[in-house]
């Protein structure tokens, strides 16, 4: 599975740890998920290019995704507006379901213990079996 982060860089001075951040955060929820960051791609692009340059390749890379995930402040992005726009388009069948929000991975992390949570790590390998008797995650089923 491939997960595209979608955020707010035009304008914005702090784009590439914020990126990278909701790096981190995907591969914890998804450990066997390929995040394409593009604030990474675009980092090593010419500054000749234009925005339409940028979302041309943004949205070649989102073509080759299963999911989108939507940084906060998505909603007064134009480029994320297009991204979802895009991804939506029926010709690619995605749904709501293959929308990850940033406030949704969020609500997750915060609501499960580290204690008793089966996210690794950092450094950790991820182990399916990992979670005590006690995590809520077994009890909601997220795990499976």
């Amino acid at each position: 599975m491939r997960i595209y982060i979608s955020g707010p860089i035009t304008g914005t001075m702090d784009y590439i740890p914020r990126f990278e951040a909701a790096k981190k955060r995907l591969k914890k929820r998804f450990p066997l998920a390929e995040i394409i960051n593009p604030a990474e791609v675009c980092r090593s692009l010419p500054e000749s290019f234009s925005h339409a340059d940028y979302m041309d390749i943004c949205l070649t890379l989102l073509n080759k995704c299963e999911k989108l995930y939507l940084m906060s402040g998505w909603e007064r992005s134009e480029g994320c507006r297009e991204e979802l726009g895009h991804f939506m388009n029926p010709k690619f069948r995605h749904t709501g379901v293959d929308l990850i929000q940033e406030k949704d991975l969020r609500t997750l992390h915060e609501v499960f213990c580290d204690d008793y949570c089966r996210f690794p790590r950092e450094g950790e390998v991820f182990d399916l079996n990992s979670a005590c008797a006690a995590c809520p995650l077994d009890q909601l089923e997220v795990r499976r």
